[in-house]
């Protein structure tokens, strides 16, 4: 599994989705806003649940307190003889403590491993709930000894670091709702806790089970406490607790034995950056973080690792050395690409491509320019690909803006691309199309071809929401958000006539093909998106062409009505699929026609998603319930009757409709599939470069047209910037996949685009009430 390029900023993430407010933290402990020396309070970068970093301290307050890791041991594991024990269990003979402390050399487990191991191993352990036993929380092979011990390093000073209070204690009692009584036997940092002071402590991990009660750890160990709460802030906590009374809540507790570790590592705490951090995306604060301490090195070596918690105190620091480091990863880098088939190495590859993009270094004249030239040499005169990887490619591209792809390595990948041999070949196209070299290349030569073909002026008085050519294309209709029914000339744009919707109705659902027919709703209904629907919806149908109203139609309960799912026929019919039934009405009349009780069948949702041209069958496109493909249902619209036609294996997307024309369905996604509607078969796929790809078909089925919002913004100059969002709208033949036309949106959203009945004219109607038409000369 590649692990994503955005990955070098989880640790920034996760610290902004800490969830703490500012307000929050300083209200924690009595009104106090900073530890007793006036530092920079600290994020917890090491602490490690299973090995990888899962939760955070920002101002010294844990947001979810619980009993993590207290012993890290280099050792080798075997199960104890029954006959020495009734229970099952096993023991760790210890070779090297790495973190906390131990005072022999065995460590029993309260279960059996189930095999005695002669390799060394590295375990992570936590103190079981009710015995002096351990419990494992993660295993690490022997070869990350360095960056466990580094790791171990990183997790000490961060409680050092983050503890608002420190302090040696002797626990006195262990309640079973995680609060336990400890005395105070020596203050070591923080506000002052006084010799013989009783306070209570959240022990987090320690709930009562089966009506035991955790066994009290009666001697002396270092409490290190982030910050505290009152008593009366908890619930379902002893009655005597539901006081003024502070509890402390408990980030871990450690060995006494690690107290002169612990003061040499308070006197290492302005040897960390301080750095600043996004709280709840509102607030920025100071934090001083851990960093790893040794050479670049070093850290270059965490980058390979298997646990990802050093990988990313590896990478921070590099990081966080920036230009220091630049030298030392160009070179690691130069090294490690080849042979790329390692896999040992492949995310310490990543990672050094990453680091040296956030170095500044994604320049065709940078160090990353000049090691993609040197592995595209190598690919060059490697037809078979046996010296290069395609991930490893791709990570390259990616390092670059698109512009610079296009402008410095399309030629080179494509004249690659068309000498390489059996699965280096589609591993490649696989690269290319990460990247989107293709599609950009034939983005950019569609947006000069089209460059000439400006929108169509449209008279227009209000905001229109909609925009439908009729089927012989002779007349536009629109709809306003004023709820106006305008009709206009198809050929000159020139206004007929114009109408209204009934007073305090808007329109839910306008049939696509000519957009003859509205269905309307009460617009308080309407906009109550969201709400569940616990009744049957009274809607009207009017005639767009003069505004009459048709008929009454009563259409069936669906969970979410602001979005109906409503199919049209040609022939004066629709059908509503609603939570239990699947009505089918006549548009004029507003007679009911036929209906059909929905049955659960294995998991399907009998969402319709289109109907045959002759108004027979009626289509439900999902994915597979059992994992990967897509299925495809249909219902005989005169019986209600259910059948399968075929299952696809491929992953080809789960959302998706009919092409018109009888012969394709289609699923959509960052792909557009074109499907044999009885084999699902694949007959043709479009890669789209976007987010929320809306699709429109013309009425032969032979073209389409999307609207996607871009990653990169295209100015005038066909220059990619990125950061910035675009909408662009395109035009594709159905099967060759050839782009027609392409236009950029005047606005961020489309609502909806529609293909004229001769293709030669494409409308898109903008978020902001424009429409914009476009006449196409071929």
């Amino acid at each position: 599994m590649i692990r994503s390029p955005t990955i070098a900023a989880c640790f920034l993430f996760f610290a902004t989705m800490a969830g703490c407010d500012r307000q929050d933290v300083r209200n924690q402990f009595s009104g106090q806003t900073s530890p007793a020396n006036n530092e920079p309070p600290a994020m917890c970068l090491a602490m490690f649940e299973d090995g990888l970093p899962s939760r955070y301290i920002i101002n010294g307050g844990w947001r979810d307190p619980s009993m993590p890791i207290e012993l890290i041991v280099l050792g080798k594991t075997r199960d104890i003889p029954e006959n020495h024990s009734d229970d099952g269990e096993s023991e760790i003979k210890v070779e090297k403590v790495l973190y906390g402390s131990l005072p022999d050399g065995t460590i029993r487990l309260k279960y059996k491993m189930g095999h005695d191991t002669e390799k060394s191993h590295i375990f992570g352990l936590k103190p079981a709930v009710y015995e002096d036993s351990y419990q494992i929380k993660y295993t690490r092979d022997a070869s990350e000894l360095d960056n466990q011990k580094a790791l171990s390093a990183a997790r000490f000073d961060n409680h050092v670091l983050s503890s608002r209070w420190i302090f040696i204690g002797r626990e006195l009692s262990a309640g079973d709702d995680f609060l336990h009584d400890v005395e105070i036997v020596k203050s070591l940092h923080g506000p002052e806790l006084q010799k013989g002071q009783k306070i209570t402590v959240e022990i987090g991990g320690y709930r009562n089970q089966k009506g035991k009660i955790p066994k009290v750890r009666d001697r002396e160990m270092i409490y290190f406490v982030g910050c505290a709460r009152l008593g009366k802030e908890f619930s379902d906590i002893r009655p005597e607790k539901k006081t003024e009374e502070s509890i402390y809540m408990l980030s871990t507790r450690l060995p006494v034995a690690l107290v002169d570790d612990v003061k040499a590592a308070l006197g290492r705490r302005n040897n960390y950056p301080i750095v600043k951090v996004n709280l709840s995306y509102t607030y920025v604060d100071t934090i001083r973080e851990i960093l790893f301490t040794g050479t670049n090195a070093q850290a270059i070596s965490m980058l390979g690792s298997s646990d990802e918690a050093a990988m990313i105190l590896g990478r921070r620091t590099l990081e966080y050395r920036g230009k220091d480091a630049r030298k030392d990863l160009a070179a690691a880098l130069e090294k490690d690409m080849f042979p790329a088939k390692a896999d040992c190495s492949i995310y310490r590859i990543e990672n050094l491509i990453l680091l040296l993009k956030l170095a500044g270094q994604a320049k065709p004249e940078g160090d990353l320019g000049r090691l993609t030239d040197k592995y595209l040499e190598v690919a060059a005169v490697d037809p078979a690909g046996k010296s290069v990887s395609s991930r490893i490619l791709t990570w390259f591209l990616r390092a670059f803006n698109e512009k610079d792809v296009i402008d410095h390595y399309s030629k080179k990948l494509l004249a690659i691309r068309d000498k390489a041999e059996g699965e280096w070949k589609e591993d490649l196209q696989s690269a290319m199309d990460a990247v989107d070299v293709e599609y950009n290349i034939e983005l950019l030569a569609t947006l000069e071809k089209s460059r000439a073909i400006k929108p169509l002026t449209l008279n227009q008085t209000g905001k229109i929401i909609e925009a439908h050519f009729s089927e012989d294309g002779k007349i536009l209709r629109t709809i306003d958000a004023d709820t106006a029914l305008c009709n206009w000339d198809g050929l000159t744009l020139k206004f007929i006539k114009s109408s209204r919707l009934p007073e305090g109705m808007s329109p839910a659902s306008v049939r696509h093909c000519d957009g003859k027919y509205v269905i309307c709703a009460p617009t308080e209904e309407l906009r109550r998106s969201g709400s569940s629907q616990t009744s049957p919806l009274k809607a009207k149908i009017v005639d767009a062409d003069d505004g009459e109203v048709l008929c009454d139609v009563v259409l069936p309960v669906r969970g979410d009505y602001a979005s109906f799912s409503i199919h049209w026929m040609k022939d004066s019919k629709f059908l509503c699929n609603g939570d239990d039934e699947i009505v089918i009405l006549n548009c004029v009349t507003g007679e009911t026609i036929k209906t059909h009780k929905i049955q659960g069948r294995d998991g399907l949702d009998h969402h319709i998603r289109g109907i045959s041209e002759d108004g027979r069958t009626a289509y439900s496109i999902q994915d597979h319930h059992k994992g990967r493909g897509l299925v495809v249902d249909t219902m005989d619209m005169e019986t209600g009757k259910w059948s399968n036609i075929c299952e696809n294996k491929d992953d080809c997307g789960n959302y998706g409709g009919l092409v018109p024309g009888g012969k394709y369905l289609y699923t959509i996604s960052s792909l557009v599939y074109i499907l044999d509607r009885k084999t699902l078969e694949i007959k043709a796929r479009k890669k789209l470069n976007g987010h929320w790809p809306k699709i429109f078909f013309s009425a032969d089925g032979s073209r389409y047209a999307v609207s996607i919002s871009n990653d990169a913004f295209i100015d005038d100059k066909y220059n990619f910037i990125e950061d910035r969002e675009q909408t662009l709208i395109l035009v594709v033949d159905t099967i060759t996949g050839r782009m027609l036309f392409a236009a950029r949106s005047p606005a961020d959203r489309v609502r909806q685009v529609a293909i004229s009945p001769d293709g030669r004219r494409v409308s898109a109607v903008t978020e902001d009430g424009c429409l914009n038409i476009w006449e196409l000369k071929d």
